[in-house]
């Protein structure tokens, strides 16, 4: 007769579990103890009774921690099963002596899980600090930390819940007591291209690393413009075919092929010197190299040197030390890839008071790599005991786009059909209040929206470039046949029609690259371009660790993650506490003119100069209506919106 056992999040050494076995369980006499792994472990008995009475002895805790027992059999596999719930000693503080009774200590503890027993200590009163109860939480139940209640005088009484200990599960192995994060089991990441800095490995040490790792890699280094060899990249050569360029004593610059895809990109592997003197050498090698890059380049290593103020904490820094590497970034055309993980980089590892902290390493591309990557982000690790955080790149691929819901785009309004659409709209009739029959029509127009996008803004980016060529074609033949007052009044006709396209493109094109300026000279297309592109990688989310550590990269796992984290941000409704009116009125009160004031009516004047006051290019609702169309349609809707707003001021009702 056997049981198996294991204790919930932890794993202590034989010798501490057969001392702990011995201690609780010696006076039912078992025979022996069986080691298995993962903590898991087998105690004999020499009785069914025995043994049934262990099963059935109640909870049994270790270090706080709970001891898992179940009976064994030829059938039972020897190993970790789930564990639905488990017992947990919680500490009350903050409950008044004459709250002290047996029924009002057990209905407490009843608010945070089911009550197993009490403490010996709590019982007799012996502790009077706080209230100490064992009770069994299941595994997925939301904490409570608060015990609300009300005395015999209708006043709130709050108990705060302390938990001397909890279950952490791993979301990667399904273990307890430690996070994903720090699992070592995890799944590690597989590196095919990675580079070495500040190797300090001279020439005749060369071939002693590759012995370590392997034959299986090809690589480079820069040992003949520097001893040390401060910069090695290495490869595998069955993924990539890499063609170096030219080396440096500060950095590397390659030519890289990935194999499967047949892409290509130029890659600098940098890795500066201290002395800003010397760096700028660096400036203008990556300044020549940007005339003769074709196509995505990236950068990326310890550079030695920040970008901006915030990028440095513990010690002073001066704009000259950042001059140059800006101007080099820009001059390039390079921004920073989206990063997660740590954002200083390197510190000193010196004490609290001498500890600096700065943003030296960094991954960085041009907009053609954000073309051909876009789904490209840097991880920067915890640096260990190194004073450098490692940096991970990873080329993910295609993130899946979620479906786009309704949005109004200004341009519509440009369209000769554009109000009568929205009259037709707004004569449809709806029964209900006034908020909710202009609820209604709106979302009424949202197909007819739909259609007009469909028939006359679609591909409106590609029709302004058609447009422009055929005005251009009918200028030349113009200049072929002067005096042909046919091609003229063609001209002029192909000229109105782009005019007309270029007037919908501006206004897409500002209202997505939210731009508050636009210079009309020279069309700033490929400004509203590149800005629209930063603003899609800013905003989208390639990756994310939900609450149980686990990174997530597809949408469904990223959308999850999100609901999660405001779930438990928000918590549950409550009930809400009472207000005590007698208590509120011994506080500053509004004078009697402010009182009126604040009651009077709001007029439609009023509600139509905010309207028009907020820029067209904010953000839109969450129903997709910006505030330009209200602008854009208040001939039509104004007068039903400013009804719907007196409504809910007058009934104070709003609806969900």
């Amino acid at each position: 007769m056997a049981v198996i056992c294991y204790i919930l999040g932890a794993n202590p050494h034989v010798s501490v579990i057969t001392g702990f076995i011995n201690r609780i369980w010696r006076h039912h006499g078992y025979d022996n103890i069986s080691f298995l792994q993962n903590g898991v472990f087998l105690v004999h008995f020499p009785s069914k009774e025995a043994r049934a009475a262990i099963v059935q002895g109640g909870y049994v805790l270790f270090d706080n921690k709970p001891l898992i027992v179940r009976p064994w059999s030829a059938d039972v596999p020897l190993r970790k099963e789930k564990v639905v719930r488990v017992p947990v000693w919680i500490r009350l503080h903050d409950v008044e002596l004459k709250f002290w009774g047996k029924h009002c200590l057990e209905r407490f503890a009843g608010e945070v899980g089911k009550v197993v027993k009490c403490d010996l200590y709590t019982e007799q009163r012996l502790q009077l600090a706080y209230e100490r109860k064992l009770v069994e939480l299941e595994m997925d139940q939301a904490l409570v930390t608060k015990v609300k209640f009300f005395d015999e005088k209708d006043a709130l009484c709050i108990a705060r819940v302390e938990y001397e200990w909890l279950p952490v599960m791993c979301a990667s192995c399904n273990g307890f007591g430690h996070k994903a994060d720090t699992c070592v089991r995890k799944k590690m990441t597989k590196v095919e291209l990675f580079g070495l800095l500040e190797t300090k490995i001279r020439s005749r040490g060369v071939s002693r690393l590759l012995d370590v790792l392997g034959n299986n890699w090809s690589y480079c280094t820069n040992h003949v413009s520097h001893d040390a060899g401060r910069v090695w990249v290495l490869w595998n050569p069955n993924l990539f075919t890499v063609s170096a360029i030219e080396s440096d004593a500060q950095g590397i610059h390659l030519k890289v092929m990935l194999r499967p895809g047949a892409k290509q990109f130029w890659l600098s592997m940098i890795y500066g010197f201290n002395s800003a003197v010397q760096r700028i050498e660096m400036w203008e090698r990556l300044r020549s190299l940007h005339a003769i890059v074709q196509g995505p380049w990236l950068w990326c290593g310890d550079f030695n040197c920040v970008l901006a103020r915030d990028e440095r904490i513990g010690q002073p820094l001066q704009l000259a030390e950042i001059r140059p590497f800006l101007d080099c970034v820009n001059w390039c055309g390079m921004s920073d890839i989206k990063a997660v993980g740590s954002f200083f980089t390197w510190n000193n590892k010196q004490g609290p008071l001498t500890r600096i902290y700065s943003r030296l390493d960094r991954a960085m591309h041009n907009d053609d790599w954000g073309l051909e990557f876009q789904d490209t982000v840097t991880h920067f690790l915890p640096e260990g005991l190194f004073d450098h955080c490692p940096c991970l790149i990873s080329l993910l691929g295609k993130v899946e786009d979620r479906k786009t819901s309704f949005k109004y785009f200004n341009m519509w309004s440009l369209a000769p059909e554009f109000k009568a659409i929205v009259a037709r709209g707004w004569d449809r009739q709806v029964v209900g209040c006034p908020m909710y029959r202009v609820v209604q029509k709106l979302k009424g127009l949202k197909g007819m929206f739909r259609k007009l996008n469909r028939s006359n803004f679609s591909n409106v980016e590609q029709n302004t470039q058609v447009a422009y060529q055929l005005l251009l074609e009918c200028q030349r033949r113009v200049q072929a046949l002067l005096g042909d007052c046919g091609l003229v009044e063609e001209e002029q006709s192909a000229a109105d029609t782009y005019v007309g396209l270029k007037k919908k493109r501006d206004e897409f094109f500002k209202q997505k690259a939210k731009a508050m300026w636009y210079d009309y000279g020279d069309d700033n297309t490929a400004f509203f371009h590149s800005i629209i592109r930063l603003m899609r990688r800013a905003n989208k989310v390639l990756e994310i660790r939900d609450l149980n550590g686990q990174i997530c990269t597809n949408s469904v796992g990223i959308n999850a993650a999100f609901e999660d984290y405001y779930k438990r941000l928000l918590g549950t409704s409550t009930s809400v506490d009472k207000i005590h009116f007698s208590t509120a009125r011994k506080g500053p009160l509004v004078s009697a003119d402010h009182a009126k004031m604040l009651l009077a009516p709001v007029l439609g004047e009023e509600m139509m100069g905010a309207m028009f006051d907020i820029p067209g290019i904010k953000a839109p609702r969450p129903d997709g209506y910006s505030d330009q169309f209200f602008k854009n349609a208040w001939e039509v809707v104004g007068s039903k919106v400013i009804k719907a707003v007196q409504d809910f001021f007058n009934s104070g009702k709003l609806l969900k």
